[in-house]
């Protein structure tokens, strides 16, 4: 754990004195986004990433296909 002494749920320490990461649900400097799961088929990627295509993740109901390039 961790404990920054602050309520600044944003930044390296969440608020649950827990280590920021990608996947928590807070976005964080560095992530696109952070939807909170583990589903690389919505329109964040496991990667804290927006999904575009090519990006190697079939986004269900939006791509037919995506092959990584």
């Amino acid at each position: 754990g961790c404990d920054d002494g602050n309520r600044v749920d944003d930044d390296t320490c969440t608020n649950a004195c827990t280590r920021a990461r990608c996947g928590d649900g807070v976005l964080q400097s560095g992530e696109e986004c952070d939807d909170g799961n583990t589903d690389p088929s919505d329109t964040c990627t496991t990667a804290c990433r927006a999904a575009v295509c090519g990006d190697g993740f079939l986004q269900v109901g939006v791509e037919a296909c995506d092959d990584g390039n």
